[in-house]
């Protein structure tokens, strides 16, 4: 992945593997230093979120983040530097969206069986986040 400053969000498609037996299923995989733009410092996922209910509702100052539907699916909505508005609907495991930092982000439109798996640049600290959406536009 180039690893240029970028501003707008991004889907890339994930390297998966078909086992010799379909038994086995598929392995999908995130090759940190080769798909990521980022170093990743944090690993978090959320679960059972409720459809009506949104997540995120922020920018990163600093942070990037590649989020991923591990199961099911979700809508996520972007707002990017150059103001820009981009809807990006998640539903594939191996299809991930990379935001850079400084675009406003919210999580919406939960499937019931949704595992969102976000891969961050940094660890959590609140003084980074922008939160006021008025602010940020």
């Amino acid at each position: 992945m180039n690893t240029n400053i970028f501003y707008k969000p991004i889907k890339i498609k994930l390297k998966t593997y078909l086992a010799s037996k379909k038994s086995y299923g598929k392995l999908t995989l995130v090759n940190l230093k080769k798909d990521l733009p980022f170093k990743t410092s944090r690993i978090f996922f959320s679960y059972n979120v409720h459809k009506n209910f949104s997540r995120g509702g922020h920018a990163h100052k600093k942070n990037h983040q590649c989020i991923i539907a591990v199961s099911g699916r979700l809508l996520i909505h972007t707002i990017n530097i150059k103001k820009k508005i981009k809807n990006f609907l998640l539903n594939r495991p191996n299809i991930a969206l990379i935001i850079p930092k400084n675009t406003w982000t919210e999580l919406k439109n939960y499937s019931r069986d949704c595992i969102c798996l976000v891969l961050a640049s940094g660890n959590y600290n609140e003084t980074e986040y922008i939160r006021n959406k008025k602010l940020y536009l």
